[in-house]
């Protein structure tokens, strides 16, 4: 399913850019330790950002009633991971309010839905995982740790214990560790308020460029919100790269391969991408800036880049 998902993402933006996005770039994204991490961790948020963005994307098509379907999908990836939610900042800031009320209004039913089969105590346990502060942590008559991941995890330690480590399971279990937010992975509340800071100056430095990249801009930010950010997280970053990509000249491609490619041990993945996706939006406003990490053809005489 990841593959599948890769291949009509990748497929979209190639169409998008009236096939100018070089070959190379898909390999790159297919390649990276994001996709690496998601192939052994076997998560699913490709599949959350692409419906994220194919939200995005049916609604920009304007066809009519088109807000029904793409607010639908929004509501549908913020029910199976809740930070696409964080995403209606950009409608409200864009004055689409029609979009924004009926994504509520399907998030609401959406999450509540299931309700018909399920236990209350469910959405407890819910709230109590994101925000136990609030909420209180969830308790249990069992120990943690014969619950899950930290089976698992205690199985990789103690054969790592053993002196196989050549059996890539250390390797493995340190490649993905959930500190991509280093500064904010024990203060939800930081990571919220750090997030929407980031999130609105990116809105605020986008207002010229393409509604487009202001969107792709913006789901960077979704790293930021989630303080226990994981590799994985990073396929938020893939509609900034894909758009960039075309446009950057050999030192543009340098900087926006530095933040799949950064070994993820060292914790700085997110921060680069929100940091490099704030450095190319000044660069797409400003000729002086761009002219070192962007192509001639792509800025105009007018200190603006077109996008």
């Amino acid at each position: 399913m990841i593959i599948f998902i890769l291949i009509i993402f990748s497929f979209h933006f190639l169409r998008k850019s009236q096939f100018k996005l070089p070959g190379e770039a898909i390999l790159f994204i297919m390649c990276s330790f994001p996709i690496f991490a998601t192939f052994e961790r076997g998560q699913i948020d490709t599949l959350v950002m692409y419906l994220t963005f194919l939200s995005f994307d049916v609604f920009q098509n304007r066809i009519p009633n088109s807000f029904l379907t793409a607010s639908f999908l929004l509501a549908i990836s913020s029910c199976i991971k809740v930070f696409p939610i964080v995403t209606l900042v950009y409608y409200l800031f864009n004055k689409k309010f029609k979009y924004l009320i009926s994504a509520i209004l399907f998030t609401i039913l959406v999450f509540f839905l299931p309700l018909l089969y399920f236990d209350f105590s469910v959405y407890q346990h819910f709230f109590q995982v994101i925000l136990p502060n609030i909420f209180g942590e969830i308790t249990t008559s069992e120990t943690i740790n014969t619950h899950g991941q930290n089976v698992v995890n205690n199985l990789v330690i103690a054969i790592g214990n053993t002196g196989l480590e050549n059996t890539g399971l250390i390797a493995s279990r340190n490649l993905s560790n959930g500190y991509m937010n280093p500064f904010l992975k024990n203060n939800t509340l930081g990571a919220l308020l750090i997030g929407l800071a980031a999130m609105i100056s990116l809105l605020i430095l986008n207002r010229k460029n393409s509604k487009e990249y202001q969107f792709y801009a913006i789901l960077n930010t979704i790293n930021l919100f989630n303080p226990k950010a994981w590799i994985m997280g990073l396929v938020w970053y893939f509609p900034t790269f894909f758009s960039l990509y075309p446009q950057v000249n050999k030192w543009g491609k340098f900087v926006i391969l530095i933040p799949i490619f950064m070994p993820p041990f060292t914790n700085t993945n997110a921060m680069l991408a929100v940091v490099i996706t704030l450095l190319f939006s000044v660069c797409l406003n400003n000729q002086k800036f761009g002219r070192y990490l962007l192509k001639r053809e792509y800025i105009n005489q007018d200190n603006e880049t077109t996008i």
